[in-house]
């Protein structure tokens, strides 16, 4: 258990202290017919944690993530 402990703690310690914010590199939009647009995000977390995106809106719409691309 005090491994483990020590390792919660480090990792803590790290993301409080250290952690630092995501970074966009670039957002380009294009609109391929009236109504569609493709949004490209060019993001990286420089601690390399994995990105998460919250889509907000349109709340009447709908929204498709490319599974290739992301």
């Amino acid at each position: 258990m005090g491994d483990a402990l020590l390792a919660y703690v480090r990792r803590l310690i790290v993301h409080t202290f250290f952690n630092k914010t995501p970074v966009v590199r670039s957002v380009s939009t294009e609109q391929i017919v009236t109504g569609q647009v493709i949004i490209t995000v060019d993001a990286y977390d420089p601690n390399g944690d994995p990105l998460t995106y919250d889509i907000v809106q349109p709340e009447g719409g709908l929204v498709f993530r490319e599974p290739i691309t992301g």
